[in-house]
Formats: C-alpha cells, sequence, structure tokens
C-alpha cells in the first residue's frame, strides 16, 4: 500500500474516515496472536488487507490511499 503525502493528506478528519470504514474490524482479535516481530507483521498485513478491501476501485486502481 503507498500512501501518498501531500499538503491535505493525513488530516485527523482523514484518519477518521478511514477507520471508520473499517469499524467492523474486531482489533481485540490481536491479542491473540501474542507479540514480537512477526506478530506484528500479521497484524499490520490483517489492517492492510481489511483497508484495500474498504477502498473506492478508483483508488484501488492508482494504489494509493490518501489518509
Amino acid at each position: 500500500m503507498t500512501l501518498k503525502r501531500t499538503t491535505n493528506s493525513f488530516t485527523r478528519s482523514d484518519v477518521a474516515k478511514t477507520l471508520k470504514a473499517i469499524s467492523h474490524f474486531d482489533f481485540s482479535e490481536w491479542k491473540k496472536i501474542g507479540s514480537g516481530s512477526g506478530a506484528e507483521l500479521q497484524a499490520g498485513k490483517e489492517l492492510m488487507d481489511e483497508l484495500r478491501a474498504t477502498i473506492d476501485p478508483e483508488d484501488e486502481q492508482q494504489g494509493t490511499l490518501k489518509v
């Protein structure tokens, strides 16, 4: 996932909008996978996959996500 930075990107409202789109995602499941770099990589992949699944097809084709 590529995050394109502009002067209008990475605002609180963008982050809130992005996380609201995945409000159904159960972050508490991560407590069950333990700790360490492997667990962090798995959690990051799960979050990235969920975010990608919620992106508009237009944004997905461009490979960027404004957050």
